[in-house]
């Protein structure tokens, strides 16, 4: 009877630790799959974050649209257009933002390139011309006159993408003729000292949107010596 008891016992213990064994690889296997579905989630998640998507040409055109821009030059010609500059300067960082908040979300093609461009030079205006206090007092100084150059700037835009040009004589020329057209424009009607001012909006624009090594240029005391 002891012996049969002892069996007994001995077959109910086996029993029970196999049977706990059993669950608790289970809940390891439970808990490895699940652990590693969260894992794939991750890992498509970032996947679809990181999978990069063309920018859609109608909205980046809407941006244009917004900032009246339709080249890099106009940039230059936007700062005149606007009689109260803390409006434009609220205006622009408004567009700037959201601009920069799209392209966060998708890639820039080859040919939308020029897009890049225009978002270069519309920083750069914006930290010159709204960012730096002395500046802005001194281009305010003289903004009535330059926006009577309006239709007179219009024919200081350089040749069709002429900024990536890689010949390096033909980019030094167009950017001598721009620069130069706008110096002399504003210095007939608006005199030297608000023609100074107003070369250096340009310099700072203009160098945003060249392609090439810019050791192609110097600028000393907001002069550039060519050196190509």
């Amino acid at each position: 009877m002891k012996n049969v008891l002892f069996f007994y016992t001995i077959v109910f213990v086996f029993k029970f630790s196999v049977q706990n064994e059993y669950y608790e690889r289970e809940d390891t296997l439970s808990m490895y799959f699940s652990d590693n579905e969260e894992v794939y989630k991750t890992h498509n998640l970032e996947k679809r974050k990181s999978d990069p998507i063309d920018c859609n040409n109608d909205n980046l055109t809407s941006f244009l649209t917004t900032v009246q821009i339709i080249n890099p030059e106009n940039v230059i010609e936007l700062a005149t257009t606007n009689k109260n500059l803390n409006n434009f300067c609220k205006n622009v960082s408004t567009n700037l933002e959201k601009f920069q908040t799209y392209l966060k979300s998708c890639t820039l093609t080859p040919e939308q390139e020029n897009f890049n461009h225009i978002l270069q030079s519309t920083t750069k205006l914006y930290k010159k011309l709204c960012k730096d206090p002395k500046y802005h007092d001194s281009f305010k100084e003289h903004l009535s006159c330059y926006s009577k150059l309006k239709n007179d700037f219009d024919s200081c835009t350089g040749p069709a993408d002429w900024s990536e040009n890689s010949d390096k004589n033909k980019l030094c020329k167009a950017y001598r003729d721009v620069v130069d057209c706008y110096y002399l424009k504003t210095s007939v009607l608006c005199g030297s000292k608000a023609a100074d001012t107003f070369k250096e909006l340009v310099f700072a624009i203009v160098d945003s949107i060249i392609t090439v090594s810019k050791i192609y240029f110097s600028v000393i005391n907001q002069f550039i010596l060519y050196i190509c």
